[in-house]
């Protein structure tokens, strides 16, 4: 099995965590955030999700490297 933040089961959790934010939104237009740029409740998050999803050796917690 791999290490770590290799194991592949983690993609694909990652993977179908994307596919619903990416349904939750189109279903729940009608309650938008109360921030919506924010990282948490915005759409910061999921965007971010998206690219680490693309590149996912090099994925890194926004901010967390500061």
């Amino acid at each position: 099995m791999p290490s770590g933040g290799k194991d592949v089961k983690h993609l694909y959790r990652a993977i179908r965590f994307a596919e619903w934010c990416v349904d939750y939104t189109k279903n729940h237009e009608e309650y938008p955030p109360d921030r919506p740029l924010s990282l948490f409740e915005g759409i910061s998050g999921p965007m971010y999700l998206l690219l680490d999803i693309q590149k996912p050796l090099e994925a890194k917690f926004p901010g967390y490297t500061l």
